[in-house]
């Protein structure tokens, strides 16, 4: 139960989609995943954007 109860922190949500993002090769920078991570823990929404160069 406490696994559960850390994922729904931004801090928990945090290390999942840092090592998403460097598996998938995206460049995120801590600032991006920090954001994410809070819409993620709280359920705002959130935009992703992505430049492809």
């Amino acid at each position: 139960m406490e696994q559960a109860e850390s994922l729904r922190t931004s801090a928990g949500v945090l290390p999942l989609l840092r090592r998403a993002a460097d598996q998938a090769l995206l460049e995120f920078t801590h600032a991006d995943l920090g954001e994410q991570a809070e819409a993620i823990s709280t359920g705002e929404p959130y935009v992703l954007r992505v430049t492809v160069t």
